[in-house]
């Protein structure tokens, strides 16, 4: 027989074991989240998923855990180190069945006994190889023995620098975690050579080990410079990295040079200005030969125009040039930073057909950096960007003008492009619910519902993807560039991570990357949780590829938990699928109701 959740019947989502009624089959179970067994499985807490019938019981572990009306059930259960078996038990009148999954959990790190004599590669520091130059601050770690003195040597010229013993507190509890640093000077030189470290323990003895990273300083190889050959690469401001890859300062267009100062790895250290740095992946770049002037530009003219399409500030340029743009809301302006430019501006042509831009100025705000300004009417929120114009050195700085909408009762959004996104495809599923529901399918069903719904509203869309198709991140974007979209819309389902407890995520949530466009982001965030969701949270500064570039105004909707066996119910409810489509063409529409009337 067919289960129906809130009046829509589910049997083409939900697999059949789940629609199977308690009363007329033997149990079965299906465990979804692992989907397979662990073998390295570092956290003590493990996410469990999966379904069953509705109306049978089931066990976790001998644990009794709710059974949700579409059969779902969730857990989360606590794991010992080393090997660990979970079982599921569903059960009714005419049985059980059972599925279980091992999971190994390795021993975490350990404190070096204290009558053993040594230094451990585990938790050493540097593990890669580094070029520093003088001035540079070096930190080294290792984990040893504790109780001991220990020390570092830099070859022959520095011999013994003292390490200190970090408390157990500041090294996830573990005592005998010792930590050095040394300001790197002049007069060192160095090419290739590890980091020695010593380590004495009263009764024990001496040891010496050294470490996997080799330590470069030729201070007389440095600057090099090295030239951006891969379309949409980032400069990062530092060296961390999470899921989604780590913060970013912007892109930068292929031919853009850049002064090299440093490498950790595969990462050049790019001296951006006398006083701040980035860091770049080597493979985006071309190093230079050695000799290769850094990159340097006088400014002289600046041309300010408007058209059709919005505003552009034409910046003409010796050399191809790093820079930052960054919006300011309040009063609304663009700060354009061009590093290792110096003013020689003699004048900046303002043209009244600029109708965005209230006036341009400057300020040298570093000998090497020049900040170029833009006041504006309004914050740029329907797009802006910077890039070298037809491969030349001619940096061009645009502000989009908002689409002309023709709006009328039946027709709200008429003139308006909007790209919808499903996010995942092909081979990158994304999440997955208790009841085998992949994301990707869940994406591509709502957006397929989004689409007529605002053609019915006036708007033209354009879908990135259309069937269960792979799309890197930078594809999506071009695909609703080249189709001039006014705005880009990237739908997903949630999930918690692996070591979370499902049952306290749940509802919706919204994304943006960029300040000017968090009130799209708002405007469909209040819509959408007039269906009844749970706020789960308006987040800025999120990280995710699709949201990085600033031309074209873009939100990503977390619509609900898959993870959650009750959201999960409502994303693959058609008709609920139907409700979450009309809030978003609700929260487009007043986003362009808000827009000062000069927009319109």
């Amino acid at each position: 027989m067919r289960s129906c959740v809130f009046g829509v019947c589910l049997a083409l989502l939900v697999p059949a074991a789940v629609l199977a009624q308690e009363s007329a089959d033997p149990p079965t179970v299906t465990l979804v989240v692992p989907g397979t067994n662990l073998k390295h499985y570092p956290s003590s807490r493990i996410r469990i998923g999966g379904h069953t019938q509705p109306g049978n019981t089931v066990t976790v572990n001998g644990k009794s855990v709710k059974v949700y009306p579409t059969g779902a059930f969730i857990d989360l259960v606590s794991l010992k180190k080393g090997e660990n078996t979970v079982s599921v038990v569903a059960g009714n009148s005419l049985g059980e069945a059972t599925s279980a999954r091992r999971v190994n959990r390795p021993p975490s790190s350990q404190t070096t006994p204290k009558d053993l004599l040594a230094i451990e590669e585990e938790m050493m520091e540097p593990r890669e190889d580094r070029a520093l130059q003088p001035g540079d601050l070096l930190q080294v770690q290792f984990k040893g023995t504790p109780g001991g003195k220990a020390a570092f040597s830099l070859g022959s010229a520095h011999k013994s620098i003292l390490m200190i013993e970090r408390p157990s507190a500041e090294a996830d509890g573990l005592k005998g975690v010792y930590s050095g640093v040394y300001r790197l000077q002049p007069g060192d030189r160095m090419s290739r050579r590890p980091i020695r470290f010593s380590l004495e323990v009263k009764g024990l003895g001496k040891t010496e080990k050294t470490s996997k990273g080799r330590l470069s300083v030729e201070p007389e190889r440095w600057p090099r410079v090295g030239e951006i050959t891969v379309p949409f690469t980032c400069l990062a401001p530092g060296l961390g990295q999470d899921r989604l890859g780590g913060a970013q300062l912007g892109y930068l267009p292929p031919g853009t040079r850049l002064e090299l100062s440093g490498r950790i790895d595969d990462l050049w250290r790019v001296q951006l200005s006398k006083s701040s740095s980035a860091w770049i992946e080597a493979g985006s770049i071309r190093v230079l030969p050695f000799g290769t002037p850094p990159p340097r530009s006088l400014v002289g003219s600046a041309t300010l125009h408007g058209n059709s399409h919005g505003d552009a500030l034409t910046i003409p340029l010796e050399t191809r040039l790093p820079f930052t743009l960054q919006p300011v809301l309040n009063p609304p302006a663009l700060w354009l930073d061009l590093y290792g430019a110096t003013s020689n501006l003699t004048w900046i042509t303002q043209s009244l057909s600029a109708g965005n831009v209230l006036r341009v100025d400057w300020e040298q705000v570093e000998d090497d950096r020049l900040r170029i300004r833009l006041d504006l009417k309004h914050p740029p929120v329907w797009g802006y960007g910077a890039e070298y114009k037809n491969g030349s050195n001619q940096l061009v700085v645009t502000i989009r003008n908002a689409p002309i909408l023709s709006p009328a009762p039946d027709a709200p959004l008429k003139g308006l492009t909007v790209a919808l996104d499903p996010g995942h495809g092909g081979r990158n599923r994304g999440a997955i619910g208790c009841l085998g529901i992949e994301e990707k399918t869940v994406n591509l069903q709502i957006c397929r519902k989004l689409k007529p719904l605002l053609e019915a509203a006036g708007a033209e869309v354009v879908l990135t993807r259309k069937n269960d198709e792979y799309l890197e991140s930078v594809d999506r974007y071009l695909r609703a560039k080249d189709a001039g979209a006014h705005l880009f819309l990237s739908l997903h389902a949630n999930s918690i991570g692996l070591a979370s407890d499902p049952a306290r995520s749940q509802g919706v949530s919204t994304y943006y990357r960029h300040v000017p466009f968090r009130p799209l982001s708002l405007s469909l965030y209040s819509s959408l949780l007039e269906l009844g969701l749970e706020p789960y949270g308006n987040i800025g500064s999120f990280n995710a590829s699709v949201l990085k570039f600033t031309d074209l105004p873009s939100c990503l909707v977390e619509m609900a938990f898959l993870s959650h066996p009750e959201d999960e119910a409502l994303l693959i409810d058609e008709a609920f699928q139907e409700k979450i489509a009309g809030a978003m063409v609700k929260g487009i529409t007043e986003y362009t109701k808000s827009a000062p009337s000069e927009w319109r």
